[in-house]
């Protein structure tokens, strides 16, 4: 059962980011924690002209598993327009933006505002996964645009729910290069 876990979530994971390059880890814009596949996607044009990108980063071990998801304005005009305003609009969000991490997911919790711009909230996996997702936002550079968004995605193998004040530690000790 394990081994068809591992082959199902390297699948979901190549189909959902087919859309972007893998690259060296130790080129990624993500740094900060031991990343076994890193990516860079496309550059895409934004709503107001400018051009956006998205990175990824994941690790994967036995027992658990982290992605991270990055996505900035890289060119003035830039921006990630999204109707983020509200907790239902973020804890929307987060249940789609990584369906290899939120497919099949249950028991999804209450979201958490620990800071303005930081949001968790946990939930389940199948095969005795607990979990938590993420959400982070830089600056907002227009009306409802920010230059950068983060989300990250950590499950284990546990008993119990994972602590918020542990997502937040892994969460912090995600860096991004040149910011």
């Amino acid at each position: 059962m394990k081994i068809l876990v591992t082959c199902l979530f390297i699948f979901f994971s190549l189909v959902t980011q087919a859309a972007s390059n893998d690259i060296d880890c130790s080129d990624s814009i993500l740094t900060g924690l031991p990343f076994n596949r890193c990516g860079l996607g496309e550059v895409r044009a934004s709503k107001k002209g400018g051009e956006n990108q998205n990175s990824w980063a994941n690790y994967v071990d036995g027992t658990s598993e982290l992605q991270v998801r990055y996505h900035q304005a890289i060119t003035d005009g830039g921006g990630l327009t999204r109707n983020l305003n509200k907790p239902s609009e973020i804890l929307a969000r987060l249940k789609t933006v990584a369906p290899t991490f939120t497919t099949d997911s249950s028991n999804w919790g209450p979201l958490i505002e620990k800071s303005e711009s930081d949001y968790f909230v946990s939930y389940e996996r199948p095969g005795g996964k607990k979990c938590l997702a993420f959400f982070r936002r830089g600056d907002k550079i227009y009306t409802d645009t920010w230059k950068w968004m983060m989300y990250a995605f950590f499950c284990r193998i546990s008993e119990t729910p994972i602590p918020v004040s542990e997502g937040e530690f892994l969460v912090n000790l995600i860096k991004i290069k040149n910011n």
